[in-house]
């Protein structure tokens, strides 16, 4: 309450004289009880009245002092109201529950932009809205102060009602939608879409219709290869596509179907030596077994000198005579002859490319027409990509579609370059894989990912791969003989010989679990090689469960091609023994790539590469043009000490010179903007030796340096070259380790 006021200090009659003294005592009242403690209207008599009105526009509370939190206390009853004004804190501070009524909004926003209320007219719930005509609606929820990615989730309601689900476990701040409900006035065709993995825990419907098929029932509809023995019975179901109808099927009604399909052929025994044999449309004449097709539409197989066989298809109307090697098992490709064992390709007779074994000690893919580009091709998403083309007419130069992955990288440089020469994968997203053997360990060397448009994957430096096409082959009927001789044709157990000259044979021998060798032999020890000739392309089809394709020489593994998952593998099987893409620069056989399998697959080029993407070295993830997680160096090189001396940008970027005499520092060769680099200068053990520059050396104020003339003093130029005209530097004195 402050000093007490008594009013009326001096009382007056009519006629009575007012002195300054009297005013004097009223005034010293008033200031007594409002001067300095300030006081209280709380209705104590003489004292005022209570205050129930403040009249103006613009009140202000507190009186201004730093570090001082206003407080206004309601004093009621039993329970006081305590609002403060936090001072240091910049805030409100309510001391007690606030009550906002029925139907009207807490509004947030200089413009109003959201209001939260409690909707009891309409909704009878609470209610946050977006106050903007067109506005969507986002609530942040955060833990933790939301300083970390992973902390936050977002709610977001569009107009129009599509709620989405966020969450920054990226990048914290940026939210990546999980799910989104869209809304549909027609309730059945909403909408919830989900951005990751979804667990029931319990049964899941559609459509009313409860699911009750295990997760593996569902993958192996989905085409999962795995499989396990089972004793298949009558009552066993195999499911079908009745006109766009699944169905169950028992085995049963197979059997039957396929027993009214098939006609068994009566089997043919013969014994001794035909001139010619028809067996249906297959007919052994000579050196020759043709099958007819259709009309004069064949497939011959043609044993000739040395043991030399031709399998080889015609069509009349001029298209695609395809040829497909359909095993159970592996295909293999096992050739003895003196080019190094090589698999030839050829289109219309011309050999365009080879696979062929050199030594023990690698696996070579060569192209073999002049100047003959090779190109590694996959899909990325239902695209072609060519992942990486090699140059030929460039001594091989390597063109990588995207970016490079590689935990090191050498070359002499990068060069652009185009070609022909195709490495496909055929499947969606199919990834090509090159893999080695280094010191007896099995690896991967290269992997082109075809979902990343080609981007190319390096254990420890480059690698590629190829594809060959098969079309198809059938042969139907039985035949069953003890021997059957048609000219120089012999039909013999499981084993059919094509006789060429004397003992010279082809022979097609099938063994245990389906197991078939086509082999050549030549008497003399020339080359029995073996010819594919097709009028279309050449499909190798491998039913063993990785699809694999061996390259052999003499009966010893060197190479093989096979399939895990979506991705195809290129492997060499000897123990260090390398990889290398060849192909023919104007005449000259070059080795364009060379993988290094006792050095972890270490990729070494011909003669640079070229990338269109971002490089990678020791990191996936490069964020510019070359990104290397790790150690880097340039090595520092000698220059030679003389009257001028000239450095070679194109030989190094770090240089050293001992100083013999008074000496210029003349313009470097092969200048390029964008060098950057050091050169330590060091005065022999006279001393007092001087250093000018070349025009092109530019300084700080023009002015070029003196250099410490100490004997055996070190002095550093740092420089950047700005242009071919200018190369700023920084010259660092006396540079030694202190004492």
């Amino acid at each position: 309450m402050g000093t007490a006021y008594s009013a009326r200090q001096s009382s007056f009659s009519d006629g009575d004289t007012i002195d300054a003294a009297d005013s004097n005592d009223e005034f010293d009242a008033i200031l007594s009880a409002f001067g300095t403690s300030g006081h209280t209207h709380d209705g104590t008599a003489g004292e005022g009245g209570n205050v129930t009105a403040l009249r103006g526009h613009a009140l202000t509370f507190g009186l201004g002092t730093s570090g001082t939190d206003i407080v206004l206390t309601f004093d009621g009853e039993t329970s006081d109201g305590v609002l403060s004004w936090m001072e240091d804190e910049d805030q409100f501070k309510f001391d007690d529950d606030v009550q906002i009524i029925d139907d009207k909004s807490l509004i947030l926003g200089t413009n109003e932009d959201i209001t939260i209320k409690y909707d009891e007219t309409t909704n009878n719930a609470l209610e946050i809205a977006a106050n903007v005509e067109g506005a969507a609606l986002g609530i942040v929820l955060k833990a933790d102060q939301g300083d970390d990615a992973g902390d936050e989730w977002k709610v977001n309601v569009a107009d129009g009602g599509t709620l989405t689900l966020g969450n920054d476990i990226n990048s914290a701040g940026t939210y990546v939608t999980h799910m989104t409900l869209t809304p549909n006035s027609t309730v059945a065709n909403s909408t919830a879409a989900f951005a990751g993995s979804v667990t029931v825990a319990n049964a899941l419907s559609i459509g009313g219709t409860a699911i009750t098929s295990t997760g593996a029932e569902l993958n192996i509809m989905d085409g999962d290869t795995s499989a396990s023995a089972t004793t298949v019975a009558d009552a066993d179901r195999v499911v079908f596509n009745d006109a766009g109808t699944m169905k169950q099927v028992a085995v049963t009604d197979l059997a039957a179907y396929f027993d009214d399909e098939i006609t068994a052929m009566p089997n043919l025994t013969s014994v001794g030596t035909l001139t010619t044999l028809t067996v249906d449309d297959i007919v052994l004449n000579g050196k020759v077994l043709t099958v007819t097709g259709d009309t004069s539409d064949t497939f011959t197989i043609t044993s000739g000198a040395a043991g030399a066989t031709t399998l080889a298809t015609t069509d009349a109307a001029g298209t695609n005579g395809d040829l497909t090697l359909d095993a159970d098992g592996d295909i293999s490709l096992d050739g003895n002859g003196a080019s190094n064992s090589a698999v030839f390709m050829k289109y219309n007779g011309t050999a365009f490319g080879s696979f062929y074994n050199a030594g023990t000690a690698s696996f070579n893919i060569k192209s073999e027409v002049s100047d003959q580009d090779i190109l590694i091709k996959g899909n990325d998403g239902g695209s072609e990509v060519t992942a990486l083309t090699l140059d030929m007419s460039a001594a091989g130069a390597a063109t990588f579609n995207a970016g490079v992955t590689a935990t090191s990288f050498t070359g002499s440089g990068l060069a652009a370059s185009s070609g022909n020469l195709t490495i496909d994968a055929q499947g969606v997203d199919t990834d090509i894989i090159f893999k080695g053997n280094d010191g007896g360990v099995a690896f991967t060397a290269l992997t082109l990912d075809m979902s990343g448009t080609g981007w190319p994957t390096f254990n420890a430096g480059a690698t590629f791969n190829n594809t060959i096409y098969a079309p198809n082959v059938v042969l139907t009927g039985a035949i069953t003989a003890n021997q059957a001789v048609v000219d120089d044709i012999g039909l013999d157990g499981k084993v059919i010989t094509i006789t060429g000259d004397t003992s010279d044979t082809f022979t097609i021998t099938s063994g245990t679990n389906g197991a078939t060798t086509l082999a050549t032999t030549d008497a003399a020890g020339a080359d029995a090689y073996l010819l594919l000739d097709i009028d279309g392309y050449i499909e190798l089809d491998s039913g063993e469960t990785s699809g694999s394709i061996l390259f052999k020489k003499s009966g010893t593994q060197y190479g093989i091609l096979f399939n895990a998952g979506n991705d195809l593998y290129l492997q060499s099987t000897i123990s260090d023994g390398d990889l290398y893409l060849r192909g023919n620069d104007g005449g000259s056989t070059i080795a364009a790539l060379k993988l290094d399998m006792s050095a972890a697959g270490k990729a070494i080029f011909n003669a640079g590469a070229e990338f269109k993407d971002n490089v990678g070295i020791g990191t996936a993830t490069p964020l510019k043009k070359l990104h290397v997680d790790g150690p880097a160096l340039a090595t520092i090189s000698a220059l030679t000490d003389g009257t001028t001396i000239t450095p070679n940008f194109d030989t190094s970027q770090n240089f050293s010179v001992t100083l013999g005499g008074n000496r210029t520092l003349a313009n470097p060769t092969n200048i390029d903007a964008g060098q950057t680099g050091s050169i330590f200068v060091t005065q022999d053990g006279t001393g007092s030796r001087t250093l000018a520059f070349g025009n092109k050396w530019a300084f700080a104020g023009g002015t070029a340096p003196t250099l410490t003339t100490t004997a055996a003093a070190v002095d550093r130029i740092d420089y950047i070259v700005m242009s071919a005209s200018i190369i700023q530097a920084v010259a660092s004195l006396d540079v030694k380790v202190p004492s």
